[in-house]
């Protein structure tokens, strides 16, 4: 999968949680976080600060990557440059 964050420009490419793992390699704040816990702490600040509510569910730290990235996609943060609506499932 190969998503562009609309925010910043920037692709990604790989499972959710590569993806998710570049994302936080790229970030300002939340680098000392496990996966997991990064997930949780975008999808609350979205809600935070924003005002939009973003989906961080999932047991493992790939299903809450994979949560993250189908809200972002579904709300229009984020591009999923395959052309499908859903991106990761």
């Amino acid at each position: 999968m190969r998503i562009k964050l609309r925010s910043t420009g920037r692709v990604y490419e790989g499972e959710a949680d590569e993806v998710v793992s570049g994302m936080q390699a790229d970030a300002v704040a939340g680098t000392g976080m496990s996966l997991a816990e990064y997930c949780d702490w975008v999808a609350a600040n979205g809600s935070r600060f924003r005002g939009i509510e973003l989906d961080s569910r999932g047991r493992t730290s790939a299903e809450k990557a994979s949560s993250l990235l189908d809200s972002m996609v579904s709300l229009g943060l984020a591009e999923a440059l395959d052309g499908t609506s859903s991106a990761f499932r």
